[in-house]
């Protein structure tokens, strides 16, 4: 009976991570930065902090992701809202 256990352990395959959060992170962090931008929030308005804060995450996202499509697609969302900000 152990044995049919420990062979049925070992067999299993380990529940993969999702690494969805980065997206929808990165979401929340463009909605924070439009809204800033749209509520003249003086914090938010100035372009370096805009920037840091894309390149923060990006940095993040791309060191701490072992599905790179996923990191990718997550700083182009920052990025598409920062440069809206910059456009609108």
């Amino acid at each position: 009976m152990k044995t049919e256990q420990a062979s049925n352990s070992q067999t299993e395959e380990p529940i993969k991570k999702s690494s969805f959060w980065m997206i929808y992170t990165s979401l929340l962090i463009s909605a924070i930065l439009l809204l800033g931008d749209g509520l003249s929030i003086s914090h938010l308005e100035k372009w370096t902090a805009k920037v840091g804060v894309a390149l923060l995450f990006t940095v993040l996202f791309l060191l701490s992701c072992k599905s790179q499509t996923k990191a990718i697609i997550a700083s182009a969302i920052i990025w598409i809202a920062v440069i809206a900000t910059f456009v609108i």
